[in-house]
């Protein structure tokens, strides 16, 4: 069976439009194609899917996507990757070949980013023989992977440590610690309700920071399932709304909620993934093709919403100093986390001879509090799981660039920062490019700004200045 030739609309032209045809431009086509590919692929993947998380542009298929599902759903679980492989393929030569205007420019550059990383993810999961660190890099869309400097790593310690006398906690050790929590623990029913009003004000404050008005429905309900999260959100894939996954899985990973927690994560959910992917479903069909409505766990922009996600109290005035002792602890606590375990992913990713104990020994020195089997769960997922091997990272990488963004913008820039963000997708180098030109403006910059922040920036913005997305 031959790829089916419904996929190739290269001439711009909507097949099944047989009445009054319709022409797109070239980069509104491509975006069309590419929606079509991730929605073929997403429904075949069964019951295990995972290439999409939010569809901000609606649960409906076009007739196209039908009739190439339909072709493929029984085919062998390798020939539809090739399929898909070669799809995605066809369409990222195209979009490295395509001219666009300079407005235009950004969504290419992350259309292909994107593209990109799906790309390398199907081969992932077809079984292509690929390095660990191309793997990461192509995903993730950035030129060089590079650890979190000891610079950084030291001053989130004194953040956290910070956090934790303030929070009243003594100890370090694994048992006493977990013993802590076990102390503050509120029940399921208090969980959810805390869950859901923190996640509803810390949205009303991000938005009325923003001079956003309005709020999106959402859900919250309860799952017990063996995973790292305590709280997943996505668009339901019946209705397209929202709806927050709260964990209640006890047996192999359990998850203790206590009111900090809630906190910590209602910002998490409500100030940063709900209020942006809220947002961009205003915007897609209006100034934004349903292609960026498609977002992905295995993509590239993963780097910004979960940076985002862990830092956005440090971002929004006041959201930080609002929050309980045990909140901020959380907020300190989950960024060392990701920079700490980011830096353990690209050493056990990379290096034949880091070991699995040296990767237990690396979190431990520096998070003396970790559960050794959590530890060993993050291992597995890490090195096995290809979702999570490309996903896991952006954590690290996303901490890493919000914290050292949060330490050289005043309010006045990041109020800036996070509605351009907001506006559209982004990727690493985009990020960084914007946070650049808005630094010119000295009304963007704190008054006194931290030496080590503008140093790691600057290392950062001449990691990407000889590379442009679309030579990649």
């Amino acid at each position: 069976m031959a790829m089916p030739e419904i996929f190739r609309t290269r001439q711009n032209v909507l097949p099944w439009e047989s009445d009054g045809i319709r022409v797109l431009p070239p980069d509104l086509a491509l975006y069309h194609e590419a929606s079509s590919i991730l929605k073929v692929w997403y429904v075949i993947q069964g019951n295990d899917r995972d290439v999409i998380d939010f569809d901000l542009a609606g649960i409906t298929s076009s007739k196209e996507v039908m009739i190439l599902t339909q072709a493929l759903r029984n085919e062998p679980y390798k020939y539809q990757k090739t399929v898909i492989i070669d799809a995605l393929t066809e369409l990222h030569d195209a979009a490295l070949d395509l001219s666009v205007p300079e407005k235009d420019r950004h969504n290419l550059d992350f259309a292909c980013a994107q593209i990109n990383a799906s790309l390398w993810y199907a081969r992932k999961l077809r079984g292509d023989d690929l390095d660990n660190l191309d793997y990461i890099r192509n995903s993730q869309g950035v030129e060089e992977p590079k650890e979190v400097s000891p610079e950084i790593i030291d001053y989130q310690i004194g953040q956290v440590e910070k956090a934790r006398s303030e929070a009243g906690i003594t100890t370090d050790t694994i048992v006493d610690f977990q013993d802590w929590r076990k102390i503050h623990e509120i029940d399921q029913e208090e969980a959810q309700k805390e869950l859901t009003d923190a996640i509803t004000s810390a949205f009303e404050k991000r938005s009325k920071f923003l001079g956003y008005k309005g709020a999106p429905p959402f859900g919250v309900k309860p799952v017990y399932v063996n995973a790292y999260y305590y709280v997943w959100i996505d668009t339901d894939k019946k209705t397209g709304s929202f709806t927050m996954q709260q964990n209640f899985g006890d047996i192999e990973r359990p998850k203790v909620w206590t009111s900090g927690k809630t906190e910590e994560l209602g910002w998490h959910e409500g100030g940063q993934h709900l209020s942006r992917m809220a947002r961009r479903q205003q915007l897609i069909g209006r100034e934004l093709p349903a292609f960026f409505g498609l977002t992905t766990v295995h993509g590239p922009e993963q780097i910004i919403e979960e940076g985002l996600g862990q830092t956005i109290t440090l971002l929004v005035p006041g959201a930080y100093d609002s929050l309980s002792p045990e909140g901020k602890f959380h907020v300190q606590n989950t960024i060392l986390r990701s920079l700490v375990y980011g830096n353990a992913h690209l050493r056990i990713n990379t290096d034949p001879d880091f070991s699995k104990g040296d990767f237990i020994k690396y979190v431990t020195k520096h998070l003396p509090w970790e559960p050794i089997d959590e530890i060993e769960e993050q291992i597995i997922e890490r090195t096995k799981n290809p979702l999570k091997q490309a996903y896991l990272w952006a954590y690290a990488e996303g901490a890493k660039v919000f914290l050292v963004l949060n330490n050289i913008l005043s309010v006045r820039g990041a109020k800036a920062l996070l509605k351009e963000l907001d506006s559209k997708p982004f990727i690493s180098s985009q990020l960084l490019s914007l946070a650049n030109r808005l630094m010119k403006d000295r009304k963007n910059v704190r008054a006194q700004m931290s030496p080590w922040a503008y140093s790691e920036f600057d290392s950062m913005i001449k990691n990407i200045e000889s590379n442009q997305l679309h030579n990649v």
